[in-house]
Parts: structure tokens; C-alpha cells; sequence
């Protein structure tokens, strides 16, 4: 690994000293591609069981994943489960048996790029119109999302207001979108200068500037009541991030973890015990 990452820093410092736009066009293309992890056995189980289809979305298959209700049993609504960078649609599958017996139909998906999905590239732009396009579709009370997915379904519903929403559940959240391009461009030991090119790069590319992803800003748009869960040891997304929303967000519900973990939190069943006294309340 250190060695296919020095070649990066190798290869883009060259490329930077000859083309500062087709090095930062670059460096987006890697920033925005997800790597193939392994599927841990618990996803594989838990998407084993839920009846498999496709939708298309910007050109692309998407593989939905849906666990319904025994017939004849009354529906209290649907739930849609929205995955992490680099997760899959069982990611959050801790939850799946839990909801169901509480009386809720669970939708969850592969994001463009990721497991059975089309795309070798995406962004959380992009991340979050497909899950806007999944909540228009299919009409969720609520959303459960974690981590990178947290900031698309803030996105998602920012100024949307979609009649069905009313929950929605932020397992650890980014806030600045540009701290989540900083780590990046740190990796890649970039220069301020270079990392300078590849932001004008993002903001021509989507067209605003890229401070204005920022979760904290954009939660007061959404319609939605906001439980964030985040653990003060996470070693992925800072506890900072949970608290610059609160901060911004007085009436987001902060429930704070202790060494419970980034990934862990999601088939921690005090987690999903809390979760879902908070979606039954």
C-alpha cells in the first residue's frame, strides 16, 4: 500500500509540474472512486435475503434491495437505508431484522460505484441526487444513514421537502465537505498551491463553491426531525463534525458514543436499540 501511494504522490507531482488541470482532473477521478472491500459475511447474509432489483439512475443500474412484511401484515411505513463510501447495501443490515419486526419495510441500495452497482466513479453530489430520486420513488418515513451517506441524504433533503419524511438518522456525519477534500489532498501530500487547483477544479466541475457543502449549513433546510448518533473516539470522522452541527442545529437530537467505533456502531445492538426507540417514538 505505501508503495502504490508513493507512486501516486510521485505521479502527480510530475503531473502537477506539467498540466495543473489535467493533474487536478486526475486527482479528482481517484478521489472519487471507491475502493472494492471485502463484503463481510453478516451483508452478504442479510442481502441474501431481501428480493433483488434494478432501477436506472444517470445512466447507471443501481441494485435495489427490499425486505418486506409477511402478507397480510399491517405496514407502519418504509425505511430507507443509506450506505457509507465504500459500504454496500447490507452495511446497515443490523437494522433490517429489527425494523421488520417492528412493523417497517426496508429499502436499501449500492451507490454508483460500489458492489453490485454501475460506475467506477462518484461523489457525494451525485451520492445524493440518487437518494433523492429513491425518496421520491418509493415514499420513506424515514432514512438511516451513516457516515459519507449521512452528507448525501442532508443534500438529498436539503429544500426538498418530501411529504413522507419525518425522520431522519445520522450515523457519524462529515460536516465541511472540503476537510473530507483536505485528508485527500494531505494523503497525497499536495502542495496549498496544488490542492488550490484541484478545488477551482470541483467547484467549476458542479458549479459552487464547495464551501457551501457543509452539513451543519445545510441541515436547517430540511424538513425532517435529525437524530445524529457519532462516538467521541471515532477514529474516521472526528467527534468535532457532530458537535459544529449541533452547534448550527439546536433541535438535531446528539446521542454520543464511547469506543463503540466508526463501522462497529452499525450492528451495535445498544445503537440500534436507541435508533429505533427514536423512529417508533
Amino acid at each position: 500500500m505505501n508503495r502504490i501511494l508513493e507512486s501516486y504522490r510521485l505521479y502527480f507531482k510530475l503531473l502537477f509540474a506539467l498540466s495543473p488541470q489535467t493533474a487536478s482532473a486526475r486527482a479528482f477521478r481517484l478521489f472519487a472512486t471507491p475502493l472494492n472491500q471485502k463484503i463481510r459475511p453478516a451483508e452478504t447474509e442479510v442481502m441474501a435475503r431481501a428480493r433483488r432489483h434494478f432501477t436506472d439512475f444517470a445512466g447507471h443500474r443501481i441494485a435495489l434491495y427490499s425486505w418486506e412484511l409477511p402478507g397480510g401484515t399491517a405496514s407502519r411505513g418504509r425505511v430507507l437505508l443509506v450506505h457509507g463510501w465504500e459500504g454496500n447495501a447490507g452495511s446497515l443490515g443490523g437494522f433490517v431484522d429489527v425494523l421488520n419486526k417492528a412493523g417497517y419495510e426496508v429499502l436499501a441500495f449500492d451507490g454508483i460505484a460500489h458492489h453490485q452497482s454501475g460506475g467506477k466513479q462518484t461523489n457525494v453530489l451525485q451520492f445524493s441526487q440518487l437518494v433523492k430520486q429513491l425518496t421520491e420513488s418509493y415514499g420513506p418515513q424515514v432514512l438511516i444513514a451513516h457516515s459519507f451517506g449521512s452528507a448525501a441524504s442532508v443534500l438529498a433533503l436539503h429544500n426538498m421537502y418530501p411529504a413522507g419524511v419525518d425522520k431522519l438518522v445520522l450515523l457519524s456525519t462529515p460536516d465541511r465537505i472540503e476537510d473530507v477534500i483536505t485528508d485527500f489532498t494531505s494523503l497525497m501530500r499536495f502542495s496549498a498551491a496544488r490542492k488550490a487547483h484541484l478545488i477551482k477544479y470541483i467547484e467549476q466541475k458542479f458549479g459552487f463553491p464547495v464551501e457551501r457543502l457543509t452539513v451543519s449549513d445545510l441541515t436547517p433546510g430540511i424538513r425532517p426531525q435529525v437524530l445524529l448518533v457519532h462516538d467521541s473516539a471515532d477514529r474516521i470522522l472526528p467527534y468535532t463534525n457532530a458537535l459544529s452541527v449541533k452547534k448550527k442545529n439546536p433541535q438535531v437530537q446528539l446521542q454520543t458514543l464511547d469506543k463503540t467505533g466508526h463501522y462497529k456502531m452499525l450492528w451495535d445492538a445498544g445503537v440500534i436499540g436507541s435508533v429505533m426507540e427514536y423512529v417508533n417514538a
